[in-house]
């Protein structure tokens, strides 16, 4: 037979007969919140947030000035866009949006540092091919528009901005 840890009488089962305690650790202990699991908003996720999606934005220009070089408003098109031209139109704008949903939904919490390191790699790969296409080819790369240009390399530099800086400033929840 056992002894109560409390009151040092003889006891048996999950419960001391005589004051109460409990003989199994523990057990009446209440169970860890999932709240303590949750991630917080510190300064660097929230800077990261912002920088994001200003990001997005620029980069939703950029198609907009990409479509506005071709389809000019209250006019015919200039020239009729091949199957590039809309790839990279819809990329930038699938990208663009995506990246700025998320950044508002997340508002600066981060559970994990995947997506961000998938937009890591998306956005280097967007400013690096630009730069280089830019480098080989000219304004070409964008269809003639040097605005496009401009806001698809800005865009894809605040993205990849915003993923390193939330990137280094993530805390996993203890």
């Amino acid at each position: 037979m056992t002894r109560c840890p409390n009151c040092n009488k003889p006891a048996k089962g999950r419960i001391c007969g005589y004051c109460g305690a409990s003989l199994v650790e523990g057990y009446f202990h209440p169970a860890t919140k999932a709240t303590d699991q949750y991630p917080t908003v510190n300064p660097g996720s929230l800077a990261a947030a912002v920088v994001g999606i200003f990001g997005g934005l620029v980069l939703l220009v950029a198609a907009a000035f990409q479509a506005i070089s071709v389809y000019p408003p209250g006019s015919s098109p200039i020239y009729f866009p091949d199957l590039s031209w809309w790839i990279q139109l819809l990329a930038t704008v699938f990208c663009g949006a995506l990246f700025f949903v998320q950044q508002i939904v997340l508002h600066g919490l981060r559970f994990s540092m995947l997506f961000d390191g998938i937009w890591l790699y998306l956005s280097v790969f967007g400013l690096g091919f630009a730069l280089f296409a830019s480098y080989q080819i000219g304004l070409e790369t964008f269809f003639g528009s040097f605005l496009t240009s401009v806001f698809f390399l800005t865009g894809c530099t605040l993205c990849m901005i915003s993923c390193m800086i939330s990137i280094i400033s993530y805390r996993k929840p203890e």
